[in-house]
C-alpha cells in the first residue's frame, strides 16, 4: 500500500485546506489552526460544541 503524504511536516496544513475547499461552511484560521464556522449561530442558540486546537 502507498502512502500519499508527500511531506509529513505539511499533512496537517494540506489537510485544513482541503477541509476548507470542501466545506463552504467553514472557515479555516491557517495561523493558528483552528476551523470556525462561517456563519455564527442564531441568536438565543447555546453552543455547545468545544473549540480544539491543534498544537
Amino acid at each position: 500500500m502507498k502512502k500519499l503524504i508527500n511531506a509529513p511536516e505539511a499533512v496537517l496544513a494540506d489537510a485544513l485546506v482541503g477541509v476548507e475547499a470542501a466545506h463552504s461552511d467553514l472557515t479555516v484560521d491557517h495561523k493558528n489552526r483552528i476551523i470556525y464556522r462561517a456563519t455564527p449561530k442564531a441568536d438565543g442558540k447555546v453552543v455547545t460544541e468545544r473549540v480544539h486546537q491543534v498544537k
